[in-house]
């Protein structure tokens, strides 16, 4: 994140690891090789219910945007957001 920290807008930096250290709290300590599609979709579908469909989408987003650069930064090998659609909220 901090890498990225010139080129977002302080907004944007504060909603992101808001979202990262609020929604995916659960995800945290969880190897990122051992972050399935069923987790993924299970924990949106709980911040749908908790928080709304639009914080579900947004959390979607941030930690899809997070799961692609640890894919090219070699981090991580999948994409557990991979075959989730997006739902009609």
């Amino acid at each position: 994140m901090e890498a990225q920290r010139p080129r977002l807008r302080a907004k944007t930096l504060y909603e992101t690891k808001r979202y990262l250290h609020g929604h995916w709290k659960q995800l945290r300590d969880v190897p990122v090789h051992k972050i399935e599609r069923r987790d993924v979709a299970a924990r949106v579908a709980e911040i749908k219910t908790d928080s709304g469909p639009i914080a579900a989408a947004r959390a979607r987003t941030v930690l899809s945007t997070l799961f692609a650069w640890a894919i090219g930064e070699g981090f991580a090998e999948h994409y557990p957001i991979a075959g989730q659609r997006r739902a009609p909220w």
